[in-house]
């Protein structure tokens, strides 16, 4: 099992790890089939701080999820509360809007119950006063993310739709989107939605 100290010292490598490049496949044609339903989310997770989260924590609440904000990008108590119990009964998917640190330590720990990444989409800010979303994952929830760019300041409650929706399974492709926003991204660090589910 995890020890706090482990945890904590996964968690700090996480802020020294630097961001994977560009994506490149930028998909196009008539709207894609799901290829299998939306993965059961066990929980949605966001981080509290920001209003962007809060967004993104209430559509998915509307979506019919269960939500849980933490403080502070800090998720040790769930882990050690409630997470770490739950995938070591059964893995199940789990989702969140955070930055990078919570979302590389849930993928580090998901590896060892039996899960992975199924969707990942990086919102980091570019000049101009625009927002890059460097998305993979399945060609259909690709295709949902066309509505990012008449989103405006919402786009972080397209990408709750987006994640609440994904379906089970590994990640297809990849594209690339610009948005312009009218406010910069707080301390302008990137933010990631993303999907955790069983491995196929």
């Amino acid at each position: 099992m995890t020890n706090r100290r482990e945890f904590l010292q996964i968690g700090f490598a996480a802020t020294t790890l630097p961001i994977a490049g560009p994506l490149l496949a930028d998909p196009s044609g008539p709207a894609p089939a799901p290829s299998a339903p939306a993965a059961p989310l066990y929980k949605v997770l966001f981080d509290e701080r920001f209003a962007l989260g809060h967004a993104f924590g209430a559509e998915a609440a509307r979506a019919g999820k269960s939500v849980l904000g933490f403080a502070g990008g800090d998720i040790t108590e769930f882990w050690f509360r409630e997470l770490d119990l739950r995938w070591r009964q059964a893995p199940q998917a789990i989702a969140g809007f955070t930055r990078h640190g919570p979302l590389f330590v849930l993928e580090r720990f998901a590896w060892d119950r039996g899960l992975k990444v199924t969707f990942r989409a990086e919102h980091r800010p570019v000049d101009g006063g625009l927002i890059e979303h460097r998305l993979a994952g399945a060609a259909f929830s690709l295709y949902q993310a066309a509505a990012l760019p008449t989103a405006g300041q919402e786009w972080s409650r397209t990408m709750a739709t987006i994640v609440t929706g994904c379906a089970a399974g590994c990640a297809t492709g990849s594209q690339t989107l610009i948005t312009r926003t009218a406010h910069r991204l707080p301390d302008d660090e990137p933010f990631y939605s993303w999907v955790i589910a069983p491995r196929a």
